[in-house]
């Protein structure tokens, strides 16, 4: 009934889980002053046992490369362009596996996580000029939706409707 629902991936552990964990530890260190040296290594080290404790899905990989790429971005002297890493995770994942990029997890990480990036600030836009909080998170979820609907019919045939209020809601609940 979660897959009919559209909101089987909240319960598979996934870059989203990676991510949020990833960036409250990021934030904790921000606050109590660590470098941004030791906060790589640290996150470095976080991501990687996520990794390997979880089975190292793809969106897991995905997002802990993203993650290492963003911390990495101000270190070396460069701006972190989501775009960019987003693509950079997809090259150093086929090199390292080429297999993987015929996988449905591969496909549906990177076809969500690209239709965030590219619509999301679209829809946000529209939603006025405040940011943040409940219109961020509804920004995020109509995003993904979109964007997973044409791998959702490819691979099962059918768009769960149902998944936009759900997901709507599960993604304000998500975070606590």
């Amino acid at each position: 009934s979660m897959r009919i629902s559209g909101i089987a991936h909240i319960l598979v552990v996934s870059g989203m889980h990676l991510s949020l964990i990833a960036l409250a530890v990021r934030r904790i260190m921000r606050r109590l002053g660590i470098g941004r040296r030791v906060r790589f290594c640290c996150l470095s080290v976080l991501v990687s046992a996520f990794c390997l404790l979880t089975g190292g899905a793809a969106g897991t990989v995905r997002a802990s490369i993203m993650v290492l790429l963003r911390e990495l971005a101000p270190m070396t002297g460069r701006r972190y362009d989501p775009i960019t890493a987003l693509a950079a995770a997809a090259l150093i994942m086929t090199a390292v596996n080429p297999v993987w990029a015929l996988s449905a997890s591969f496909q549906f990480s990177f076809f969500v996580v690209l239709g965030i990036l590219l619509l999301g600030s679209g829809i946000a836009s529209r939603q006025g000029k405040r940011r943040g909080g409940i219109r961020s998170t509804l920004a995020i979820n109509l995003s993904a939706q979109f964007a997973a609907w044409p791998m959702q019919m490819l691979l099962y045939g059918y768009i769960p409707l149902l998944s936009i209020p759900m997901n709507l809601l599960c993604g304000l609940l998500m975070p606590v």
